[in-house]
């Protein structure tokens, strides 16, 4: 029998590139972190008082870690 593997996604942000976490859920607590480094970050594309997902998403990058 298999056994089921987790994919563990890396989120970077757009700007800076800089990786903001490795995780394997993406939630409510993970976009306002999303959220709050953007704020800080990218002066030149603010983002509105109160940003929809989609928003928020279009200023990081997700991606898939590789299984070592």
């Amino acid at each position: 029998m298999s056994e089921r593997r987790w994919q563990v996604f890396v989120v970077r942000c757009a700007s800076c590139e800089k990786t903001l976490m490795t995780t394997p859920l993406i939630g409510a607590v993970e976009i306002k972190q999303f959220e709050d480094h953007v704020r800080s970050c990218a002066r030149h594309d603010p983002l509105p008082e109160s940003p929809t997902l989609g928003e928020v998403m279009r200023r990081v990058r997700v991606g898939v870690v590789d299984p070592a």
